[in-house]
């Protein structure tokens, strides 16, 4: 009998290593090129972000003639992008998956240190799932801010290098507190959640590790406080109010209150109750699980199968009977898992991984702080919230439950593999079926200047519309969101907002945006019919943008109608433009 050489299986052990990485990849092309892009609808967020990108890449300035409440570095390098393969749906589809992508395949290389090959493949079928195809605005290739995922991105970066075990490496340190600096000039919650996370390794109380964090410390304030000079360069403060440009503006607009509550799941009257029994579930089918694992490992230790069953006669005590005929919402546990991966990894996780773990934990639970308590999977933050959560969930369950029920030894390692198994099995049920998320029914082509998009009819109708009553290179205002009309159809946008929503543009901005119209008047306007029950607001102009419908009311006149908007031009004008 032949054997391999030693080379020979070290070559295939590595190949092996990477298993996961090509699954991800060739699963995510398979389903990118079975979607054809049917995903890319311009209405909201993605819309918003195709008009920063091509405005700036037509030279217009950040915080001046375009308001944003983000960091400058995202919408700068995607419009360095489009200057170059130019600002069509083909180039928005692509950045926005590459950078999907990207940030997915450093969140495997993050878990390998930690997990088998075989569990990070159920991490890849859970990330897909959850974050990646998440169904509706939610999902990660094409966020609601494309600046979420390069911070993603960037935060990963720093928390790979962070490495107690070789003190010596200095540049590491540098390296990564630059790495957290650039994710906060793209998302800045998300890079503070990053410097915070390095800050786990001052818990190694260690001069070496103070030193560290230092240094890290420094290349943070360096590259966030070059981001910030270039802030207060490009706009005076004024227009960086008028941004809402955090943390000049530290909380949102008060009318923003019950959307935010609503992102964290809070609005619920029953939310605390609900909960609780989420919470009740999880600590049951974990009993279930260590249980498993005694049986298949046939350790009749106490210590190994007393814990769960005393477990769950006090679940059962505490009416668990009636709790299992719900719905389970496990990903409303989510950040309460984070953080609990990072209170276990100071107690039960080897000296080595310690520090690496508690960063880990401290960063996907501070990221998930927006969608605390929520049970939506499809809401807007809901695919960079659960994103490094579900390698959080993966380490929780197959690092530390068991560790915890049934113990370690080897019951502990059968309810490992079996929770490796179960997780694999359900999340890639739920990968596959989130394909359908990139193709949804409902929506149909529309052909563009820039490329195909897709839309509900009315919106359809709305561009239809537009596409008959104005022409490329006419000054244009849209409202109250943009939805990408001045790059769909080569307008040029006049108004510094892309957001009119409710509670955004105060009444004194309404105020100055008129003034400012006045001096530079559209051509066109566009005003979508589009409710706001987040804000429990109607339509334009009804309760919010009074000084604003107003003025369009006076100054310009009906050419289309339809159940989706309206598109009105200057009074005056007696034709229009050919198509």
């Amino acid at each position: 009998m032949s054997r391999q050489s030693p080379e020979t299986v070290s070559r295939t052990g590595r190949v092996v290593a990477w298993v996961p990485e090509i699954v991800l990849l060739a699963f995510t092309t398979a389903a990118g090129l079975w979607g054809r892009g049917r995903w890319l609808d311009p209405i909201g967020d993605a819309g918003i972000w195709w008009s920063y990108i091509y405005r700036l890449s037509h030279g217009e300035r950040l915080y001046r003639d375009v308001f944003i409440q983000f960091g400058p570095l995202s919408p700068y390098l995607l419009a360095w992008g489009a200057r170059i393969f130019g600002a069509s749906a083909t180039y928005l589809l692509v950045a926005c998956w590459i950078g999907a992508i990207v940030a997915a395949l450093l969140l495997l290389r993050l878990a390998r240190r930690f997990l088998t090959t075989f569990e990070r493949l159920a991490l890849v079928g859970l990330v897909v799932a959850v974050s990646l195809f998440a169904p509706g605005p939610g999902r990660l290739v094409l966020p609601y801010a494309p600046a979420g995922v390069h911070a993603l991105a960037f935060s990963l970066g720093a928390l790979l290098l962070l490495d107690l075990r070789r003190p010596d490496l200095q540049w590491k340190a540098w390296v990564s507190g630059a790495l957290a600096g650039l994710a906060f000039s793209s998302k800045q919650e998300i890079g503070v959640a990053a410097i915070a996370a390095l800050g786990a390794s001052l818990l190694a109380f260690s001069r070496p590790a103070w030193t560290w964090f230092a240094r890290c410390l420094a290349g943070f304030l360096i590259v966030a406080g070059c981001g910030a000079a270039f802030v207060f360069w490009s706009a005076p403060i004024a227009s960086l109010r008028a941004s809402h440009l955090w943390p000049l503006e530290l909380r949102p607009p008060p009318r923003w209150d019950n959307l935010y509550r609503l992102v964290a799941g809070v609005t619920a009257v029953d939310w605390r109750s609900q909960l609780f029994r989420s919470l009740g579930i999880l600590l049951f089918y974990l009993c279930l699980l260590a249980l498993l694992g005694v049986l298949g490992a046939r350790d009749w230790r106490r210590r190994a199968w007393v814990p769960p069953v005393v477990l769950l006669l006090l679940l059962f005590a505490g009416g668990m009977g009636s709790w299992l005929n719900e719905w389970f919402h496990p990903m409303q546990l989510s950040m309460t898992v984070a953080f609990a991966v990072a209170a276990l990894a100071l107690f039960l996780a080897n000296e080595e991984d310690r520090i690496p773990l508690v960063a880990i934990g401290i960063f996907a639970g501070l990221v998930a702080m927006r969608t605390a308590f929520s049970t939506l999977t499809g809401s807007h933050y809901s695919g960079i919230g659960h994103f490094a959560t579900s390698l959080t969930w993966v380490l929780f369950l197959f690092l530390f439950a068991p560790r915890l029920m049934p113990g370690r030894g080897k019951a502990g390692d059968w309810t490992r593999k079996a929770a490796a198994l179960i997780v694999f099995t359900i999340s890639w049920y739920g990968a596959i079926v989130s394909i359908q998320s990139l193709a949804p029914p409902s929506r149909v082509s529309f052909e563009t200047e820039r490329g195909r998009i897709w839309v509900v009819p009315r919106v359809r109708r709305v561009f239809d519309g537009i596409r008959r009553t104005a022409k490329s290179g006419e000054k244009v205002w849209v409202l109250p969101e943009t939805n990408a009309v001045d790059a769909l159809f080569e307008l040029e946008n006049v108004s510094p907002y892309e957001w009119h929503v409710p509670g955004w543009v105060g009444e004194e901005n309404e105020r100055q945006l008129v003034a400012l119209l006045e001096r530079n008047p559209p051509d066109v306007v566009v005003v979508f019919d589009r409710s706001f029950p987040e804000f429990r607001a109607g339509p334009f102009g009804s309760g919010y943008d009074l000084v604003l419908a107003a003025w369009i009311e006076r100054n310009y006149f009906v050419v289309d109608s339809s159940p989706g908007g309206k598109v009105f031009r200057r009074l005056g004008t007696t034709t229009i433009p050919a198509s």
